[in-house]
């Protein structure tokens, strides 16, 4: 076991967290695999075994003497996502290693956030300002809409450890279970400006508390450069440049894009920021694990929880509770509701909702698995992403994430307050 010193208490890392480093951080990896029968990749009557080579994201394999070459993208057991180097700020394969670490089992579950540093290092080197409790400064607003996946179990965390390694209630690390973000239409159709898939926007500016004890902004940037996706005039940002889309994409087909050396074979609609000097980046040292933000706030109620809290493996769409208003009209829906309510619970309950962004909801992507996500979504387009949250002693605490239309919250009563989320 490899020890890594951390406010003067020395981590143990398992086998399965130094594997899952490695393979973050690796350029080339070198696979040594034996097939079982039941196995999807079982190709011989005899057990077959296998060598795999891998550089970024080429593999070859050898399987019993016959040499394979292919392009792939995976080489883990079929159905979970590999986490492979990246070198540009994908959300994308940012989802791959949240779901691949999320699942992981620690010999203490209060390991899960300094057992991450080595991956936040590597992370640090391609999404500008780093990771904040596993989600990346950049797209924030959009991480914050993380949900806890079916099936999922609240690490059991030590309570006396320091506050700053404790796993807050925003951040996906205060569960164990394979984060499934394809549950929530807005992150799994987020796009970078395209026409289709979900835009989320900021609302609010959140801070957190450095290791001096000054507040300090998180700077979500990613839609620093969104005016020049109509702008073929005005001076790039370092490292990209101008093109004419050759996607097979409608929407991107025959249409103004930008190209960098940093996404090979990637258009994007404008430029997102970059790390310029990978020598030069700085981690948030963060003293607490709570982010303070001034925000809206308004009461709604959630029908039918009880049908949610149960937990089907699979849940349908019309399974997540309605948000309902003061009339009792339907507004939104929550996706996420966390723990299991009190016995004898209502099945109605008051909730207390803040508005952490907005959705502008394009047109659906062909083969969405969302093919009733414009009747799921009540039929708008425009909406306000919330957090349910509770108080203990002046402290906000996530209960879940949803959506409320954006008719529905604005003639909701509402209010500005300042929110300490731990």
């Amino acid at each position: 076991m490899s020890r890594i010193p951390h406010s003067g208490k020395a981590l143990v890392l398992t086998a399965s967290v130094r594997t899952f480093q490695e393979k973050i951080s690796s350029r080339r990896i070198l696979y040594f695999l034996k097939f079982r029968k039941n196995d999807v990749l079982y190709q011989e009557k005899e057990d077959p075994c296998r060598i795999s080579w891998k550089c970024h994201q080429a593999a070859w394999h050898d399987l019993r003497g016959r040499v394979i070459t292919e392009e792939v993208k995976c080489l883990d057991k079929p159905g979970y996502a590999c986490p492979g180097p990246v070198t540009w700020p994908s959300f994308k394969e940012y989802q791959s290693i949240v779901r691949s670490y999320s699942r992981r089992h620690f010999t203490y579950d209060s390991d899960v956030v300094p057992a991450f540093a080595g991956t936040a290092s590597s992370l640090a080197d391609i999404f500008p300002g780093g990771t904040l409790y596993g989600l990346p400064i950049l797209f924030f607003d959009v991480a914050l809409l993380w949900i806890v996946p079916s099936g999922a179990k609240r690490r059991s965390i030590d309570v006396t450890s320091h506050e700053s390694i404790r796993p807050p209630s925003w951040s996906w690390m205060a569960w164990r279970g394979q984060l499934w973000g394809g549950t929530n239409p807005f992150w799994s159709n987020f796009s970078l400006g395209g026409t289709k898939g979900a835009v989320v926007s900021p609302l609010v500016q959140w801070y957190y508390i450095s290791a001096g004890g000054a507040q300090v902004r998180i700077e979500n940037e990613l839609y620093k450069y969104r005016h020049l996706a109509q702008d073929s005039e005005s001076p790039l940002p370092s490292g990209w440049s101008r093109t004419i889309s050759t996607s097979s994409k409608s929407d991107m087909r025959d249409k103004l894009c930008y190209v960098t050396p940093c996404a090979p074979g990637q258009e994007f609609h404008f430029p997102i920021p970059l790390v310029d000097a990978p020598d030069a980046v700085t981690i948030p040292v963060p003293a607490s694990n709570k982010i303070t933000c001034r925000t809206e706030r308004a009461y709604f109620s959630l029908d039918r929880p009880a049908k949610v809290w149960a937990r089907p493996k699979f849940p349908a769409l019309r399974l997540f509770p309605h948000i309902v208003d003061a009339s009792g009209s339907i507004s939104g829906k929550m996706l996420e509701t966390g723990d299991k309510p009190p016995e004898g619970a209502d099945s109605i309950i008051m909730v207390e909702l803040i508005a952490v962004s907005t959705t502008l909801l394009g047109a659906l992507p062909s083969g969405c698995p969302f093919t009733h996500l414009e009747t799921y979504c009540l039929g708008a387009r425009d909406f306000y992403n919330v957090l349910w949250i509770e108080w203990t002693d002046g402290i906000a605490y996530r209960k879940g994430v949803g959506f409320v239309t954006k008719a529905a919250w604005e003639a909701a009563d509402r209010e500005l307050i300042d929110v300490v989320l731990g």
